[in-house]
């Protein structure tokens, strides 16, 4: 009875002793292979990366804020591996803005010229520069606001969501879906930021910040009123105005070196800023309100 008892007492730790290294040896093997997961993985694993953990979060109100330089590791984490992809989306959208620029400027003057009913000098003079600069904002904006929210808004958003960078996603802005609603939320932004800039300066800078993510709102909820657009993004980003403006600040000398490179840079700077951008949409549209302070620490302004 005795030798049972002690032939037990041994074998039990013994066992002990074998299911501790086999845990031992499991843990150290879930160990090395977390080691190899990519350092995106586990910067992706801070905030949500795809539309059902973005909603979770939202509707839970728990999305934690991370700093700018987090989401700058996170923007260049992400395009790491299809910065050729997203230069080749850059440059197809810098020459279509550019090109249809040029050809709206050619068109507004004979146009102007002709609502007016007079004949234009070759050099324009107040007030007619101004109506001219106008009518080709105007007449570009036919392009260009759905240009801006496909590229910006819904090639980015998908990259950043679903790694995938597919080409024909620029041009998702000029779908029925779309182009009204970005068009009049273009121009009632444009109307705000301009008025606050006519009486000072500092006012039309605040509402541009304050407007900045009407386009990401619109890829998310595309049955959104352009002013209800608006209400939602100035109500967003309430309290994240100078964190937004930090990091774009950090921007300055990446946007210096595009310009020593003749604009060649600004084909990857470009994605770059906007995945940084749509990461901090994404970031604040789930933040708590009770996270807002954590938001106003001071931010570190570097390149």
């Amino acid at each position: 009875m005795k030798m049972e008892s002690l032939s037990e007492a041994t074998s039990e730790p013994a066992d002990n002793i074998e299911n501790l290294d086999q845990d031992t040896l499991k843990n150290s093997s879930d160990l090395s292979n977390q080691d190899l997961i990519p350092v995106s993985k586990e910067i992706e694993d801070q905030i949500d990366t795809n539309t059902s953990t973005d909603t979770d979060a939202t509707e839970s109100g728990q999305s934690q804020l991370i700093r700018n330089a987090q989401i700058t590791l996170m923007a260049r984490s992400t395009l790491k591996g299809s910065w050729t992809k997203s230069a080749l989306a850059t440059l197809v959208y810098f020459l279509i803005l550019l090109g249809t620029g040029y050809i709206s400027r050619q068109v507004s003057r004979p146009l102007l010229s002709f609502l007016l009913g007079t004949e234009l000098g070759v050099k324009l003079e107040f007030p007619y520069s101004s109506l001219n600069s106008f009518l080709s904002g105007f007449l570009h904006s036919f392009v260009s606001a759905p240009l801006i929210l496909g590229y910006n808004g819904i090639y980015i958003l998908t990259a950043y969501r679903k790694k995938r960078y597919q080409l024909d996603l620029i041009f998702v802005g000029f779908s029925f879906q779309y182009y009204f609603l970005v068009l009049s939320a273009h121009w009632i932004t444009t109307a705000f930021t301009v008025v606050s800039f006519v009486f000072l300066i500092i006012p039309g800078i605040i509402i541009s910040f304050s407007l900045a993510m009407v386009n990401f709102i619109i890829v998310d909820d595309p049955d959104i009123l352009p002013f209800e657009a608006l209400k939602k993004s100035y109500q967003m980003m309430k309290g994240f105005k100078w964190k937004f403006c930090c990091l774009g600040l950090r921007f300055i000398g990446w946007s210096i070196l595009g310009i020593l490179t003749i604009g060649i840079g600004f084909l990857w700077i470009s994605p770059y800023y906007s995945m940084s951008a749509a990461i901090f949409y994404k970031n604040i549209s789930g933040a708590s309100r009770s996270q807002i302070p954590q938001s106003l620490k001071p931010e570190t302004v570097t390149s």
